[in-house]
């Protein structure tokens, strides 16, 4: 299939090489076609139909589309991330990428200073080169935030790693300039079926069709009352 985005192009995020911004969707400016797309906040990645490899565009200063020049410049359009490494998901969030393998590992590049890479360390300079998630995990899928990651196993066992100032890691930890540098547990012995990450907030839905949600929620955005969690909680009005 092909690749339409729409919106701001400023710093070539729709994957056109011009600067105009497209009210309607506009087809990302490559000869190839894709499987699966993924968006960041001002990047983009997509994995392509015949070589499986991850291809990136848009602001790339943190080395979240895989290049990482020197200075380091938009990329106008699609290219890819590595030449060899195949991947069968992809996701995106502020300024880190991730992928999943045909094994279910994952490997994350750009911004890592939060832990975001989940490599078990931070680094100073971001990483264009895919790096491995340390803990030899299996996943079925991966959602970045702003920065942090989550994944969910094939158990349905959620996994998070990265900034949890807000408790997003659903780990028990937050405040400050808390990080999780590995993935650890989402705590509360739930199991779901599928997760999505927002700017520093997770949700999960169990096989029961329940939401639970975690992290920052000065705008309600966990969907039940008080302030931020660091656990999952229930979202209101569920029975």
């Amino acid at each position: 299939v092909r690749v339409d985005c729409g919106g701001s192009n400023t710093i070539c995020q729709i994957g056109r090489q011009t600067g105009t911004a497209y009210p309607t969707p506009a087809q990302v400016q490559s000869s190839g076609f894709y499987t699966s797309a993924a968006a960041g906040r001002q990047h983009a990645c997509a994995l392509g139909w015949a070589d499986s490899l991850a291809y990136c565009w848009g602001n790339d200063s943190l080395a979240q589309s895989g290049r990482y020049d020197n200075p380091p410049q938009p990329i106008q359009l699609p290219s890819a991330v590595t030449a060899s490494a195949k991947y069968v998901g992809i996701a995106a969030g502020y300024a880190h990428s991730c992928a999943l393998d045909a094994s279910g590992a994952a490997w994350c590049w750009g911004h890592d200073q939060l832990g975001q890479l989940g490599t078990g360390q931070v680094a100073l300079v971001p990483y264009a080169e895919p790096q491995a998630v340390t803990g030899g995990f299996t996943f079925t899928a991966l959602v970045p935030g702003d920065d942090h990651t989550c994944g969910l196993t094939p158990a349905g066992v959620a996994l998070c790693w990265g900034a949890t100032g807000d408790g997003q890691t659903g780990t028990g930890a937050s405040g400050g300039n808390q990080y999780e540098p590995a993935p650890a547990t989402v705590l509360g012995g739930l199991t779901f079926t599928a997760l999505v990450a927002g700017a520093t907030h997770t949700c999960g839905l169990t096989a029961q069709g329940l939401a639970y949600c975690w992290g920052a929620n000065e705008a309600g955005q966990l969907g039940q009352a008080g302030g931020a969690r660091s656990t999952p909680g229930l979202v209101d009005g569920q029975s």
